[in-house]
């Protein structure tokens, strides 16, 4: 809390190696396909005794990993079929699914109808520009991170002191 009703949070996650060797010869980064470093810095707003509306930013590395980063539109086809070694599919520099850095915007809101309410209610709205280049689309389609676009909604009712049920829901247009 850095004044009253205004809580301030970061957070930051170095690379984590993840090593497939038996996708050596077809993952960029000789079968690397690291979790890529993120930071993520948010602000929360009590705006009453029921309510609170939050704000984060996150960014993610995906440009840093070879396996998502490199880009096959700076490999010729005799580099990428295996005419010149130094930049073949799965070496170490070789072409990756062209993914830009992820930048991420995300709003929620959660409250309560009055202060004695069992129930607690949240939606929240997520949107970060589409990270897969135009000239990587072909290699692009492998990735799961495509979607730009989240809205969510969800509620928890509070049984007692021990037992909370919780429900959520994402649509991903």
């Amino acid at each position: 809390d850095i004044v009253e009703d205004v809580t301030l949070a970061a957070s930051y996650q170095s690379e984590i190696e993840l090593v497939h060797d038996k996708y050596a010869g077809f993952i960029a980064g000789e079968g690397r396909m690291n979790m890529p470093q993120n930071a993520t810095f948010g602000a929360a707003f009590r705006m009453s005794e029921t309510a609170v509306f939050s704000f984060d930013f996150q960014w993610i590395n995906f440009s840093g990993i070879p396996a998502t980063g490199n880009r096959i539109s700076d490999f010729d086809l005799l580099q990428i079929t295996g005419g010149a070694q130094f930049n073949r599919i799965g070496n170490a520099n070789g072409p990756g699914l062209g993914s830009k850095d992820a930048f991420i915007y995300k709003v929620g809101n959660q409250w309560k109808f009055d202060a004695d309410s069992s129930l607690t209610w949240r939606i929240g709205f997520s949107h970060m520009e589409q990270i897969m280049r135009p000239a990587e689309t072909l290699v692009g389609s492998l990735a799961p991170a495509t979607i730009t676009t989240h809205y969510t909604a969800g509620m928890s009712w509070q049984v007692d002191a021990d037992t909370e049920f919780s429900l959520s829901l994402m649509y991903a247009p």
